[in-house]
């Protein structure tokens, strides 16, 4: 996410749906989450190099006025 003065209102570089299987401890998603955070993170390093970041509107910043 990029910054900007709101809070959580900047726009999303990378994103990545995770699927939680049943059973799946905190412990196990904590892991795959690293894993799949550190490779958006690689991805978004890489293109920022490039000149290329994607910004994606996140949720908070298409919210009606007034909700945070």
């Amino acid at each position: 996410m990029l910054m900007d003065a709101g809070m959580d209102t900047g726009p999303i570089v990378l994103q990545e749906r995770v699927e939680i299987a049943p059973g799946e401890t905190y412990g196990e998603l904590h892991d795959r989450l690293a894993v799949v955070g550190a490779n958006l993170l690689a991805q978004a390093i890489e293109r920022a190099a490039e000149g290329a970041i994607p910004r994606l509107r996140s949720a908070a910043s298409r919210a009606s006025p007034g909700v945070e």
